[in-house]
Protein backbone atom coordinates (compact mmCIF):
# COMPACT_ATOMS: atom_id res chain seq x y z
CA UNK A 1 0.00 0.00 0.00
CA UNK A 2 1.82 3.50 -0.89
CA UNK A 3 2.46 5.90 1.74
CA UNK A 4 0.16 7.97 0.73
CA UNK A 5 -2.63 5.97 1.56
CA UNK A 6 -2.06 5.77 5.05
CA UNK A 7 -3.40 9.91 4.83
CA UNK A 8 -6.65 7.86 3.33
CA UNK A 9 -6.82 5.80 6.13
CA UNK A 10 -6.89 9.06 8.90
CA UNK A 11 -9.33 10.30 6.19
CA UNK A 12 -11.50 7.20 6.84
CA UNK A 13 -11.58 7.63 10.44
CA UNK A 14 -12.27 10.70 11.10
CA UNK A 15 -15.11 10.72 8.27
CA UNK A 16 -16.60 7.82 10.46
CA UNK A 17 -16.09 9.69 13.51
CA UNK A 18 -17.70 13.31 12.06
CA UNK A 19 -21.00 11.64 10.40
CA UNK A 20 -21.37 9.40 13.53
CA UNK A 21 -21.44 13.13 15.61
CA UNK A 22 -24.25 14.21 13.30
CA UNK A 23 -26.20 10.95 12.98
CA UNK A 24 -26.30 11.50 16.88
CA UNK A 25 -27.13 14.94 16.90
CA UNK A 26 -29.85 14.55 14.12
CA UNK A 27 -31.41 12.17 17.05
CA UNK A 28 -30.42 9.35 14.54
CA UNK A 29 -32.62 9.96 11.74
CA UNK A 30 -30.65 9.18 8.37
CA UNK A 31 -33.20 12.24 6.71
CA UNK A 32 -31.17 14.75 8.64
CA UNK A 33 -28.36 13.23 8.37
CA UNK A 34 -28.46 13.37 5.11
CA UNK A 35 -29.33 17.30 5.04
CA UNK A 36 -26.48 17.95 7.04
CA UNK A 37 -24.80 16.31 4.22
CA UNK A 38 -25.95 17.86 1.21
CA UNK A 39 -25.59 21.13 2.61
CA UNK A 40 -21.76 20.54 2.65
CA UNK A 41 -21.36 18.68 -0.20
CA UNK A 42 -19.25 21.08 -2.17
CA UNK A 43 -16.82 20.23 0.48
CA UNK A 44 -17.40 16.07 0.24
CA UNK A 45 -16.79 16.86 -3.34
CA UNK A 46 -12.96 18.69 -2.92
CA UNK A 47 -12.60 15.94 -0.99
CA UNK A 48 -13.16 13.55 -3.72
CA UNK A 49 -11.16 14.95 -6.53
CA UNK A 50 -8.35 15.11 -4.36
CA UNK A 51 -8.54 11.53 -3.57
CA UNK A 52 -8.83 11.31 -7.26
CA UNK A 53 -5.41 13.50 -7.94
CA UNK A 54 -4.06 11.75 -5.00
CA UNK A 55 -4.97 8.34 -6.54
CA UNK A 56 -3.87 9.17 -9.69
CA UNK A 57 -0.34 10.90 -9.38
CA UNK A 58 1.48 8.48 -7.23
CA UNK A 59 3.52 11.16 -6.51
CA UNK A 60 5.10 11.95 -3.31
CA UNK A 61 4.94 15.57 -3.37
CA UNK A 62 1.44 15.82 -4.80
CA UNK A 63 0.24 12.93 -2.58
CA UNK A 64 1.68 15.05 0.31
CA UNK A 65 -0.06 18.13 -0.90
CA UNK A 66 -3.14 16.71 -1.84
CA UNK A 67 -3.27 14.68 1.60
CA UNK A 68 -3.12 17.99 3.62
CA UNK A 69 -5.66 19.99 1.66
CA UNK A 70 -7.95 16.78 2.21
CA UNK A 71 -7.46 16.53 5.83
CA UNK A 72 -8.38 20.45 6.12
CA UNK A 73 -11.47 19.98 4.12
CA UNK A 74 -12.25 17.13 7.11
CA UNK A 75 -11.19 19.15 9.47
CA UNK A 76 -13.63 22.40 8.20
CA UNK A 77 -16.36 20.18 8.84
CA UNK A 78 -15.11 18.66 12.23
CA UNK A 79 -15.01 22.05 13.11
CA UNK A 80 -18.64 22.79 12.37
CA UNK A 81 -19.85 20.32 14.99
CA UNK A 82 -21.02 22.30 18.61
CA UNK A 83 -20.13 18.64 20.79
CA UNK A 84 -18.61 15.43 20.34
CA UNK A 85 -19.84 12.20 19.76
CA UNK A 86 -21.15 10.65 23.00
CA UNK A 87 -20.13 6.93 22.60
CA UNK A 88 -23.26 5.19 24.05
CA UNK A 89 -24.15 1.65 23.40
CA UNK A 90 -25.49 2.29 20.44
CA UNK A 91 -22.92 3.84 18.99
CA UNK A 92 -20.50 1.31 20.49
CA UNK A 93 -22.86 -1.48 18.35
CA UNK A 94 -22.42 0.65 15.12
CA UNK A 95 -19.05 1.05 16.15
CA UNK A 96 -18.47 -2.34 15.82
CA UNK A 97 -20.38 -2.97 12.43
CA UNK A 98 -17.86 -0.26 11.11
CA UNK A 99 -14.97 -2.47 11.79
CA UNK A 100 -15.29 -5.13 8.57
CA UNK A 101 -16.26 -2.46 6.41
CA UNK A 102 -13.23 0.03 7.42
CA UNK A 103 -10.85 -2.55 6.52
CA UNK A 104 -12.15 -2.98 3.50
CA UNK A 105 -12.24 0.50 2.54
CA UNK A 106 -8.55 1.18 3.29
CA UNK A 107 -7.32 -2.18 1.69
CA UNK A 108 -9.14 -1.20 -1.44
CA UNK A 109 -8.77 2.57 -0.90
CA UNK A 110 -8.82 3.76 -4.33
CA UNK A 111 -12.55 3.33 -3.49
CA UNK A 112 -12.41 5.52 -0.97
CA UNK A 113 -15.12 7.80 -2.25
CA UNK A 114 -17.91 5.59 -1.11
CA UNK A 115 -18.00 5.93 2.78
CA UNK A 116 -20.87 7.94 2.93
CA UNK A 117 -22.73 5.67 0.87
CA UNK A 118 -21.42 2.52 3.06
CA UNK A 119 -22.06 4.97 5.86
CA UNK A 120 -25.82 5.65 5.00
CA UNK A 121 -26.20 1.63 4.22
CA UNK A 122 -25.03 0.79 7.90
CA UNK A 123 -27.34 3.36 9.20
CA UNK A 124 -30.08 2.08 7.63
CA UNK A 125 -29.43 -1.08 9.09
CA UNK A 126 -28.46 -0.22 12.60
CA UNK A 127 -31.76 2.07 12.88
CA UNK A 128 -33.64 -1.53 11.59
CA UNK A 129 -31.60 -3.20 14.69
CA UNK A 130 -32.32 -0.79 17.39
CA UNK A 131 -35.74 -0.63 16.54
CA UNK A 132 -35.95 -4.12 17.86
CA UNK A 133 -34.15 -3.84 20.71
CA UNK A 134 -36.07 -0.63 21.23
CA UNK A 135 -39.09 -2.70 21.01
CA UNK A 136 -38.63 -5.20 23.48
CA UNK A 137 -37.12 -2.20 25.53
CA UNK A 138 -40.88 -0.15 25.54
CA UNK A 139 -42.41 -3.64 25.42
CA UNK A 140 -40.57 -4.33 29.05
CA UNK A 141 -41.56 -1.08 30.26
CA UNK A 142 -45.67 -1.65 29.43
CA UNK A 143 -45.88 -5.07 31.21
CA UNK A 144 -44.17 -2.94 34.49
CA UNK A 145 -46.16 -0.35 34.11
CA UNK A 146 -49.21 -2.54 34.20
CA UNK A 147 -48.57 -3.35 37.66
CA UNK A 148 -48.38 0.49 39.05
CA UNK A 149 -51.12 0.98 41.39
CA UNK A 150 -50.60 4.59 41.30
CA UNK A 151 -51.70 7.79 39.23
CA UNK A 152 -49.95 8.62 36.24
CA UNK A 153 -49.60 12.19 35.05
CA UNK A 154 -48.75 13.31 31.45
CA UNK A 155 -47.27 16.80 30.57
CA UNK A 156 -46.95 18.11 27.13
CA UNK A 157 -46.42 21.32 25.00
CA UNK A 158 -44.29 23.40 22.43
CA UNK A 159 -42.53 24.80 25.45
CA UNK A 160 -42.25 24.81 29.28
CA UNK A 161 -42.75 21.12 29.89
CA UNK A 162 -39.48 20.54 31.88
CA UNK A 163 -40.10 23.11 34.03
CA UNK A 164 -43.57 22.89 34.61
CA UNK A 165 -42.78 18.97 35.27
CA UNK A 166 -40.32 20.27 37.81
CA UNK A 167 -42.28 22.45 39.48
CA UNK A 168 -44.72 19.98 40.17
CA UNK A 169 -42.46 17.37 41.51
CA UNK A 170 -41.37 19.96 44.01
CA UNK A 171 -45.09 21.22 44.89
CA UNK A 172 -46.23 17.46 45.36
CA UNK A 173 -43.47 16.82 47.58
CA UNK A 174 -45.51 15.37 50.27
CA UNK A 175 -46.22 12.60 47.75
CA UNK A 176 -44.01 10.17 46.68
CA UNK A 177 -43.70 10.61 43.10
CA UNK A 178 -41.24 9.88 40.22
CA UNK A 179 -40.37 11.89 37.37
CA UNK A 180 -38.57 11.71 33.94
CA UNK A 181 -35.33 13.27 34.29
CA UNK A 182 -33.88 16.40 32.01
CA UNK A 183 -35.56 16.11 28.56
CA UNK A 184 -35.73 12.21 28.24
CA UNK A 185 -39.56 13.20 26.63
CA UNK A 186 -39.50 10.61 24.18
CA UNK A 187 -41.06 7.11 24.25
CA UNK A 188 -37.82 5.33 24.50
CA UNK A 189 -36.54 8.09 27.26
CA UNK A 190 -39.83 7.47 29.10
CA UNK A 191 -39.32 3.43 28.62
CA UNK A 192 -35.95 3.68 29.94
CA UNK A 193 -36.90 5.43 33.26
CA UNK A 194 -39.78 2.98 34.11
CA UNK A 195 -37.70 -0.08 33.65
CA UNK A 196 -34.40 1.25 35.46
CA UNK A 197 -36.90 2.15 39.12
CA UNK A 198 -39.42 0.37 40.88
CA UNK A 199 -42.43 1.46 40.53
CA UNK A 200 -44.34 0.48 43.85
CA UNK A 201 -41.91 3.19 45.92
CA UNK A 202 -44.30 5.60 44.49
CA UNK A 203 -47.62 7.06 44.34
CA UNK A 204 -47.44 9.35 41.40
CA UNK A 205 -45.44 9.10 38.20
CA UNK A 206 -44.47 12.56 35.73
CA UNK A 207 -44.23 11.87 32.77
CA UNK A 208 -42.83 14.43 30.13
CA UNK A 209 -43.99 13.53 26.55
CA UNK A 210 -42.36 15.63 23.83
CA UNK A 211 -43.45 15.02 20.19
CA UNK A 212 -41.72 16.02 16.47
CA UNK A 213 -43.50 14.13 14.83
CA UNK A 214 -47.06 13.21 14.08
CA UNK A 215 -48.68 10.23 16.44
CA UNK A 216 -45.60 10.85 18.54
CA UNK A 217 -48.53 11.50 21.61
CA UNK A 218 -50.69 9.06 21.16
CA UNK A 219 -47.60 6.25 21.04
CA UNK A 220 -46.78 7.61 24.47
CA UNK A 221 -50.23 7.75 25.91
CA UNK A 222 -51.35 4.43 23.88
CA UNK A 223 -48.30 2.83 26.14
CA UNK A 224 -48.65 4.45 29.16
CA UNK A 225 -51.90 5.91 29.86
CA UNK A 226 -51.93 8.70 32.32
CA UNK A 227 -55.36 9.59 34.16
CA UNK A 228 -53.98 13.38 34.13
CA UNK A 229 -53.20 15.74 31.32
CA UNK A 230 -51.26 18.80 31.12
CA UNK A 231 -50.94 21.07 28.14
CA UNK A 232 -48.33 23.68 28.94
CA UNK A 233 -48.13 26.10 25.62
CA UNK A 234 -48.11 25.90 22.14
CA UNK A 235 -46.03 27.38 19.62
CA UNK A 236 -44.10 27.61 16.34
CA UNK A 237 -41.70 24.66 17.76
CA UNK A 238 -40.56 21.44 15.27
CA UNK A 239 -42.57 23.54 12.51
CA UNK A 240 -39.94 21.77 10.23
CA UNK A 241 -41.24 18.23 10.35
CA UNK A 242 -44.85 19.29 11.25
CA UNK A 243 -45.03 21.15 8.43
CA UNK A 244 -48.39 23.12 9.88
CA UNK A 245 -49.23 24.82 12.74
CA UNK A 246 -52.87 22.82 13.05
CA UNK A 247 -50.62 19.45 13.34
CA UNK A 248 -48.64 20.99 16.10
CA UNK A 249 -51.94 22.17 18.08
CA UNK A 250 -53.86 18.43 16.83
CA UNK A 251 -50.79 16.49 18.26
CA UNK A 252 -50.02 18.21 21.44
CA UNK A 253 -54.36 18.43 22.59
CA UNK A 254 -54.43 14.54 21.32
CA UNK A 255 -52.77 14.18 25.39
CA UNK A 256 -56.27 16.06 26.63
CA UNK A 257 -58.47 14.32 23.66
CA UNK A 258 -56.52 10.35 25.07
CA UNK A 259 -57.55 10.84 28.84
CA UNK A 260 -59.95 8.52 30.30
CA UNK A 261 -63.87 9.68 31.44
CA UNK A 262 -62.71 10.18 35.05
CA UNK A 263 -59.76 11.64 33.91
CA UNK A 264 -58.42 15.31 34.58
CA UNK A 265 -57.00 17.41 31.95
CA UNK A 266 -55.44 20.54 33.21
CA UNK A 267 -54.65 23.64 30.31
CA UNK A 268 -53.03 26.90 29.57
CA UNK A 269 -55.72 29.03 28.35
CA UNK A 270 -53.03 31.92 28.33
CA UNK A 271 -52.23 30.51 24.99
CA UNK A 272 -54.30 31.38 21.77
CA UNK A 273 -53.69 28.06 20.00
CA UNK A 274 -55.36 26.10 23.26
CA UNK A 275 -57.62 28.72 24.10
CA UNK A 276 -59.29 28.17 20.21
CA UNK A 277 -58.61 24.52 19.70
CA UNK A 278 -62.46 22.38 19.94
CA UNK A 279 -61.35 19.93 22.17
CA UNK A 280 -63.39 16.87 22.05
CA UNK A 281 -62.37 14.97 25.54
CA UNK A 282 -64.49 13.00 27.92
CA UNK A 283 -62.54 13.91 31.04
CA UNK A 284 -63.40 16.62 33.06
CA UNK A 285 -60.72 19.61 32.05
CA UNK A 286 -59.58 22.80 34.46
CA UNK A 287 -57.54 25.64 32.30
CA UNK A 288 -55.58 28.49 34.28
CA UNK A 289 -54.08 31.76 33.22
CA UNK A 290 -53.67 35.34 33.88
CA UNK A 291 -56.84 36.19 31.44
CA UNK A 292 -58.47 33.80 30.93
CA UNK A 293 -59.66 30.64 32.48
CA UNK A 294 -61.00 28.91 36.04
CA UNK A 295 -57.91 29.39 37.77
CA UNK A 296 -56.23 33.04 37.26
CA UNK A 297 -53.15 34.60 38.13
CA UNK A 298 -52.75 38.11 39.85
CA UNK A 299 -50.02 39.88 40.75
CA UNK A 300 -49.95 42.93 42.62
CA UNK A 301 -47.21 44.37 43.47
CA UNK A 302 -45.08 41.33 45.44
CA UNK A 303 -48.06 39.68 45.85
CA UNK A 304 -49.25 36.93 43.71
CA UNK A 305 -52.72 36.07 44.23
CA UNK A 306 -54.39 32.69 42.74
CA UNK A 307 -58.61 32.75 42.08
CA UNK A 308 -60.87 30.24 40.84
CA UNK A 309 -63.65 31.39 39.51
CA UNK A 310 -62.93 35.20 40.78
CA UNK A 311 -62.49 33.70 44.41
CA UNK A 312 -58.76 34.06 46.35
CA UNK A 313 -57.76 30.91 47.21
CA UNK A 314 -54.14 31.01 47.61
CA UNK A 315 -51.30 34.27 48.34
CA UNK A 316 -47.68 34.20 47.89
CA UNK A 317 -45.15 36.65 47.69
CA UNK A 318 -43.65 36.23 44.05
CA UNK A 319 -39.49 36.64 45.02
CA UNK A 320 -37.54 36.11 41.59
CA UNK A 321 -40.64 34.78 39.77
CA UNK A 322 -41.46 36.25 36.44
CA UNK A 323 -44.83 35.45 34.39
CA UNK A 324 -43.94 32.54 32.46
CA UNK A 325 -42.65 31.20 35.99
CA UNK A 326 -46.17 31.40 37.36
CA UNK A 327 -47.49 30.09 34.35
CA UNK A 328 -45.16 27.22 34.86
CA UNK A 329 -46.69 27.02 38.47
CA UNK A 330 -50.11 26.37 38.55
CA UNK A 331 -50.65 22.93 36.99
CA UNK A 332 -49.02 22.09 40.13
CA UNK A 333 -51.29 24.41 42.02
CA UNK A 334 -53.43 23.30 41.25
CA UNK A 335 -53.20 19.51 41.47
CA UNK A 336 -52.18 20.07 44.67
CA UNK A 337 -55.16 22.16 45.76
CA UNK A 338 -57.08 19.19 44.40
CA UNK A 339 -54.96 16.92 46.56
CA UNK A 340 -55.79 18.18 49.56
CA UNK A 341 -52.62 20.14 50.32
CA UNK A 342 -52.58 22.45 52.86
CA UNK A 343 -52.20 26.51 51.82
CA UNK A 344 -49.11 26.68 54.18
CA UNK A 345 -47.33 23.93 52.23
CA UNK A 346 -48.07 24.80 49.02
CA UNK A 347 -46.74 28.33 49.41
CA UNK A 348 -43.68 27.19 51.72
CA UNK A 349 -42.91 24.90 48.62
CA UNK A 350 -43.36 28.09 46.19
CA UNK A 351 -40.64 29.94 48.22
CA UNK A 352 -38.15 27.03 47.86
CA UNK A 353 -38.70 26.16 44.52
CA UNK A 354 -36.31 25.39 42.46
CA UNK A 355 -35.51 26.36 38.97
CA UNK A 356 -33.90 23.55 35.59
CA UNK A 357 -30.68 24.92 35.01
CA UNK A 358 -30.03 26.81 32.02
CA UNK A 359 -32.87 28.29 31.86
CA UNK A 360 -32.99 31.67 33.11
CA UNK A 361 -30.53 30.84 35.94
CA UNK A 362 -29.06 33.63 37.68
CA UNK A 363 -25.00 33.69 37.96
CA UNK A 364 -22.96 36.68 39.53
CA UNK A 365 -19.47 36.64 38.03
CA UNK A 366 -17.17 39.34 38.85
CA UNK A 367 -19.63 42.65 38.74
CA UNK A 368 -21.59 41.08 36.09
CA UNK A 369 -24.92 39.31 35.76
CA UNK A 370 -25.08 36.24 33.95
CA UNK A 371 -28.30 34.88 32.69
CA UNK A 372 -28.13 31.67 31.50
CA UNK A 373 -30.99 30.51 29.09
CA UNK A 374 -29.38 28.59 26.97
CA UNK A 375 -31.49 25.91 27.18
CA UNK A 376 -34.44 27.93 26.34
CA UNK A 377 -35.34 27.64 22.66
CA UNK A 378 -38.96 28.98 21.85
CA UNK A 379 -39.34 32.76 20.69
CA UNK A 380 -41.47 33.48 24.03
CA UNK A 381 -39.27 32.47 26.89
CA UNK A 382 -36.16 34.46 24.32
CA UNK A 383 -38.12 37.97 24.54
CA UNK A 384 -38.72 37.63 28.18
CA UNK A 385 -34.97 37.01 28.45
CA UNK A 386 -34.30 39.85 27.31
CA UNK A 387 -36.99 42.26 29.05
CA UNK A 388 -35.85 40.69 32.05
CA UNK A 389 -32.25 42.29 31.77
CA UNK A 390 -33.95 45.78 32.08
CA UNK A 391 -34.29 44.90 35.83
CA UNK A 392 -30.53 44.93 36.30
CA UNK A 393 -28.37 48.48 36.17
CA UNK A 394 -25.50 48.33 33.47
CA UNK A 395 -24.89 47.29 29.97
CA UNK A 396 -27.00 44.78 28.35
CA UNK A 397 -25.21 42.33 26.59
CA UNK A 398 -26.59 39.27 24.52
CA UNK A 399 -25.07 36.40 23.10
CA UNK A 400 -27.67 33.90 21.18
CA UNK A 401 -27.73 31.68 17.33
CA UNK A 402 -31.62 32.84 17.33
CA UNK A 403 -34.08 30.05 16.85
CA UNK A 404 -32.67 27.31 15.05
CA UNK A 405 -35.45 25.57 13.34
CA UNK A 406 -38.83 26.74 12.17
CA UNK A 407 -37.71 28.09 8.30
CA UNK A 408 -41.40 29.17 7.05
CA UNK A 409 -41.80 31.21 9.97
CA UNK A 410 -38.26 32.51 10.88
CA UNK A 411 -38.83 36.01 9.43
CA UNK A 412 -41.74 36.25 11.31
CA UNK A 413 -40.25 35.10 14.74
CA UNK A 414 -36.51 37.80 13.74
CA UNK A 415 -39.36 40.46 13.08
CA UNK A 416 -40.56 40.09 16.91
CA UNK A 417 -37.32 39.00 18.70
CA UNK A 418 -35.01 41.53 16.78
CA UNK A 419 -37.37 44.13 17.94
CA UNK A 420 -36.54 43.91 21.72
CA UNK A 421 -33.22 43.17 21.29
CA UNK A 422 -32.66 46.70 19.60
CA UNK A 423 -34.85 48.31 22.04
CA UNK A 424 -33.45 46.88 25.86
CA UNK A 425 -29.94 45.37 24.21
CA UNK A 426 -27.02 47.20 24.01
CA UNK A 427 -24.29 44.70 22.34
CA UNK A 428 -25.30 41.67 20.55
CA UNK A 429 -23.32 38.67 19.34
CA UNK A 430 -24.81 36.52 17.07
CA UNK A 431 -23.38 32.85 17.09
CA UNK A 432 -23.36 31.61 13.41
CA UNK A 433 -25.97 28.82 12.65
CA UNK A 434 -27.86 28.22 9.58
CA UNK A 435 -30.42 31.07 10.22
CA UNK A 436 -28.63 33.35 12.16
CA UNK A 437 -27.62 35.27 9.04
CA UNK A 438 -31.30 37.03 9.29
CA UNK A 439 -31.91 37.78 12.29
CA UNK A 440 -27.88 39.91 12.42
CA UNK A 441 -29.19 41.38 9.36
CA UNK A 442 -31.94 42.61 11.36
CA UNK A 443 -30.18 43.82 14.44
CA UNK A 444 -29.41 47.88 14.07
CA UNK A 445 -27.29 47.52 17.57
CA UNK A 446 -23.47 47.07 18.00
CA UNK A 447 -23.26 43.68 16.85
CA UNK A 448 -20.87 40.88 15.66
CA UNK A 449 -20.85 38.11 13.97
CA UNK A 450 -19.21 35.22 16.12
CA UNK A 451 -18.30 31.48 15.81
CA UNK A 452 -19.89 30.16 19.69
CA UNK A 453 -20.89 31.49 22.86
CA UNK A 454 -17.55 30.47 24.44
CA UNK A 455 -15.42 32.77 21.84
CA UNK A 456 -17.31 35.57 22.88
CA UNK A 457 -17.22 34.51 26.79
CA UNK A 458 -13.17 34.41 26.77
CA UNK A 459 -13.42 38.34 25.30
CA UNK A 460 -15.61 39.81 28.17
CA UNK A 461 -14.92 42.17 31.16
CA UNK A 462 -16.51 40.88 34.16
CA UNK A 463 -14.92 43.31 36.49
CA UNK A 464 -17.24 45.98 34.36
CA UNK A 465 -20.89 46.32 35.55
CA UNK A 466 -22.97 44.61 32.93
CA UNK A 467 -25.75 42.25 32.52
CA UNK A 468 -24.59 39.04 29.88
CA UNK A 469 -27.70 36.74 28.67
CA UNK A 470 -27.22 34.20 26.67
CA UNK A 471 -29.76 32.52 24.48
CA UNK A 472 -30.89 29.44 23.27
CA UNK A 473 -27.20 27.54 22.82
CA UNK A 474 -28.67 24.58 22.33
CA UNK A 475 -25.93 21.90 20.79
CA UNK A 476 -27.41 20.87 17.68
CA UNK A 477 -26.38 20.19 14.47
CA UNK A 478 -28.14 23.38 12.56
CA UNK A 479 -24.61 25.13 12.28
Amino acid sequence: MPIYSYFFVIYVVVSIYHSLTIYQQAHYEIREYLRYIIRYIHIEAYSLFFILVISIANDVVISSLGSIILGLGVAYLHGKKRIGLKITNRIKRFLIMTIPFTIIIIYFYPFIFLIRFFLVALMILSNAIEGIINKGYQTSAKHKFQTFDGICIGITGSFAKTTTKLFLSQLMNSYPNLSTIKSYNTLNGISLMINNNDLNLYDYLILEMGASHKNDIKKICSAFGPTIGIVTSIGYMHLNTFKTMDTIIKEKMSLIESLPQKGLGIINYENEYIRSYKLKSNAYVLTYGFNYGDFKAKVNKDIVGIYYFEKNILSFKRNNLDEIDILNLMPGIILSMLLGVNEKEIVNQINRIKKPPARQEIKQIGRSILIDDSYNSNIAGAVAAVNKMKLYPGKKIIITPGIVENDKVINQLYDEYSKVINENVDEAYIVRCRTSKELYDKISIKKEYVKSVNSVIKLLDFQESAVILIENDIPDIYV
